[in-house]
């Protein structure tokens, strides 16, 4: 099966999340009687979603059309999830701006958004690619560019890992893995002088403890 390519939805997918507001009617129409909005402004809508997805896919390192990676299937869920995508955005285009306020969506306030589509969409959005750290959270089956967030989130070698930081750090992230290896057994090695029992649960915030024993309970066993 090929990637998906854009509009990556139907207006029937985005009736299909709003029959309620259609009275019932599986699709928009443009005549005899003229849906709101009508079937003309959905689809143009369709189009500049599409475009938006694309735009995320192409910075977060996507090849777009997307392809699948080379040796596989590309994975059919996926034609799904950008399907849901296209619908949800433009469904609340199309009854949340065109419609303002949407009839169907929660009254709006200070801190409660009043498009939940509006949001749910933001949301996947910001998951595809995340300007702030340049990043992306989507592990999409899809072929990328080299140096990208998409090889990144696909790629990056899992290792040994530490939490003698505040917070989870991974040093495979910055140093290659015999150094990363260098390091962990010369931690290991200090603490067996100090005779405190190895493990993975000390940081910096534990350094009373170990494995729930005070220091001094550590040096006398």
């Amino acid at each position: 099966m090929p990637g998906p390519v854009a509009p990556y939805c139907t207006t029937s997918d985005v009736a299909l999340l709003n029959i309620s507001q259609l009275g019932g009617l599986t699709d928009f129409v443009d005549q005899p009687e003229p849906t709101t909005p009508t079937l003309a402004r959905v689809t143009s809508l369709i189009t500049f979603v599409s475009a938006h997805i694309d735009s995320q896919l192409v910075s977060a390192g996507y090849l777009v059309p997307l392809v699948e990676v080379p040796g596989e299937a590309w994975p059919a869920h996926q034609t799904v999830y950008f399907k849901m995508l296209c619908a949800i955005g433009t469904g609340a285009k199309a009854f949340g701006e065109v419609l303002a306020p949407a009839p169907f969506l929660e009254r709006g306030g200070a801190k409660v958004p009043g498009n939940i589509l509006d949001e749910q969409f933001k949301l996947e959005m910001k998951r595809l690619y995340n300007m702030q750290g340049d990043r992306t959270s989507v592990r999409l089956r899809a072929n990328w560019r080299p140096g990208t967030p998409a090889e990144v989130v696909m790629k990056l070698a899992a290792g040994p890992t530490t939490d003698f930081e505040v917070g989870r750090m991974d040093p495979t992230d910055t140093l290659p893995f015999q150094e990363v290896t260098d390091i962990v057994f010369g931690i290991q090695a200090n603490l067996s002088k100090l005779r405190i029992p190895w493990d993975y649960m000390t940081d910096l915030d534990m350094t009373d403890t170990s494995l729930g024993a005070t220091v001094e309970e550590n040096l006398w066993r």
